[in-house]
């Protein structure tokens, strides 16, 4: 996901793939629309991310007090490297949780340091296929979430190559093939840039619209995802051929703490941590419902702007309304108690 700043270095620390062979017995379920089938409403995919310099290895209790609500579980296990070779490691504790528990896991796959190199080439393309069809098959996962960010327009046709290839690979073995995909913001933008809806949606099961990070840790304070932006974003992927059946829309839990407009400098804060910050009982909301809060701490004013349980809901709707396959939440351990609560009851 486009948070993937955050640790992308602990992820090249990762070692080269090892197979576990751990089954998760059976075929994957599948809605008619591709995605899987995760109790009534829409579905609802979960991004378990790492944090230090290990990657995600327990499940979180929300997840587990919730697991009837998850459609499957993308916890951020791989890379794929210049030359197509694929790294990480799978991490059994969790394997074994989600076949206990009948959780399909989809973990996410990320490119390494940023890297496009692997898909400007035929062969480093046809090796990233292979490698990752490898891991997928040896640990028997449901499938894989590509998150390959930021990529350069130039490579739109290598990303197409590429999907296209990894899908016709995968989905003849009962496979589910997920696309993360940055929004455009107009659609001359969705036309020329790295992702082509179209070819995604026909070679995918599912794609991951990131409708957060309006205003981020590079940028000056400012909503997370405001509706009016967030329906913006999908109105363009809708009328650049994205069906309505193939969007899972990114849903936020946590905001940012700013002193000044930064670069990539901001501290991220999750929304279980809101409580514990000065100025946390006096939120104000703009008109469109979003959280934010100021406080001053040692002469330095803080200015948080975050997404919570109320602001969310107009977004569960807004997906519900427009048919769309589900939700993607960034990322679990960010959340409360509250902010699972508004899923269920609006999904």
């Amino acid at each position: 996901m486009r948070r993937c700043h955050a640790w992308l270095a602990a992820a090249l620390a990762l070692a080269t793939v090892v197979a576990t062979g751990c089954g998760f017995g059976g075929a994957v379920r599948q809605s008619p629309s591709g995605g899987l089938f995760g109790g009534g409403g829409l579905k609802v995919l979960v991004f378990e991310a790492s944090s230090g310099s290990s990657p995600v290895s327990r499940v979180s209790p929300l997840t587990a007090a919730n697991k009837s609500m998850v459609s499957a579980l993308a916890p951020y296990w791989f890379h794929v490297e210049p030359d197509g070779s694929v790294k990480g490691s799978p991490q059994p504790a969790l394997e074994k949780w989600a076949k206990a528990n009948h959780v399909a896991l989809a973990p996410l796959i990320n490119n390494a340091n940023a890297t496009s190199a692997f898909l400007q080439s035929a062969a480093t393309r046809a090796a990233a296929v292979a490698n990752i069809a490898n891991l997928v098959s040896k640990n028997d996962f449901a499938g894989i979430n590509i998150d390959f960010e930021p990529l350069p327009s130039s490579v739109r046709a290598g990303m197409t190559a590429f999907i296209t290839a990894l899908y016709a690979k995968l989905h003849p073995m009962g496979k589910l093939v997920e696309v993360s995909i940055i929004p455009a913001t107009s659609v001359s933008a969705a036309n020329s840039g790295a992702f082509d809806y179209r070819a995604i949606a026909a070679n995918s099961n599912a794609a991951v619209l990131m409708t957060y990070d309006q205003h981020d840790d590079g940028s000056c304070p400012g909503p997370i995802a405001q509706l009016t932006w967030v329906k913006e974003r999908l109105g363009i992927a809708l009328k650049d051929g994205m069906p309505a059946n193939k969007i899972l829309l990114g849903i936020a839990d946590y905001g940012y703490n700013w002193t000044s407009c930064k670069s990539h400098g901001t501290p991220t804060v999750g929304l279980n941590k809101i409580p514990s910050l000065p100025g946390s009982s006096h939120v104000t909301r703009d008109a469109e419902g979003d959280p934010h809060f100021t406080y001053t701490s040692a002469g330095t004013q803080h200015v948080v702007w975050y997404e919570d349980a109320q602001s969310v809901v107009a977004k569960i709707k807004l997906a519900k309304a427009d048919h769309l396959q589900g939700l993607a939440l960034w990322e679990e351990r960010y959340a409360t108690p509250a902010f699972w609560n508004a899923i269920k009851s609006n999904r």
